[in-house]
């Protein structure tokens, strides 16, 4: 699980300013706003990407929209997961910034 934290904080910079707020089990993603938060469980990583629409994908397990903007929700368990929605948070940061 440390592993799959420190792939996510080497994809940040990649984005562009990310900072990376942590309390207890929490963190946040916030560039201008607030983009993606995640929630360090015992077996893994949950991720919570904000974007502007909603979108399909197999590790997906939850889409929650407001009209705004689409929330997507990933449980991480290894390296291939976290690529897998390097997609999504770059959409997610766009709309944080734009």
């Amino acid at each position: 699980m440390l592993e799959l934290y420190a792939a996510l904080e080497n994809i940040g910079p990649s984005l562009g300013p990310v900072e990376f707020v942590t309390r207890a089990r929490q963190v946040l993603l916030r560039s201008s706003r607030i983009f993606a938060d995640l929630t360090v469980m015992t077996d893994g990583l949950g991720l919570a990407i904000h974007s502007p629409r909603e979108t399909g994908h197999r590790l997906l397990a939850k889409v929650v929209s407001d009209g705004k903007q689409a929330t997507h929700v990933a449980k991480l368990h290894a390296l291939h997961g976290l690529e897998a929605t390097k997609p999504f948070l770059r959409a997610a940061y766009g709309f944080c910034t734009a």
